[in-house]
């Protein structure tokens, strides 16, 4: 009987690693999924700033580009946000 015990013991704790284990991957896909949407909301934001300068900057009756200098910030963090190194376990 003791090894009928032990079997049974090590069926339930492999069961429990199992479902713990896909309680971690559904909370890392729910973070990534969370991570993918504030960036795709914020290069829209950034990318509304660019769009409402050059727009501004087009329609002023003197066009200096010292006024388009302040726009390339947006522009640089997109362009780190788009570029990002893939991180460990994001496999989109």
């Amino acid at each position: 009987m003791p090894c009928v015990q032990n079997k049974t013991a090590l069926l339930i704790e492999i069961k429990e690693n199992h479902k713990s284990s896909e309680a971690e991957n559904t909370e890392a896909q729910k973070k990534a999924r969370n991570s993918k949407l504030f960036h795709a909301l914020w290069i829209g934001f950034l990318a509304g700033i660019l769009l409402f300068g050059i727009v501004a900057w087009s329609m002023m009756p003197e066009k200096k580009i010292g006024f388009l200098i302040p726009f390339f910030f947006p522009a640089f963090f997109m362009y780190k946000l788009l570029k990002k190194p893939p991180q460990k376990g994001d496999s989109a």
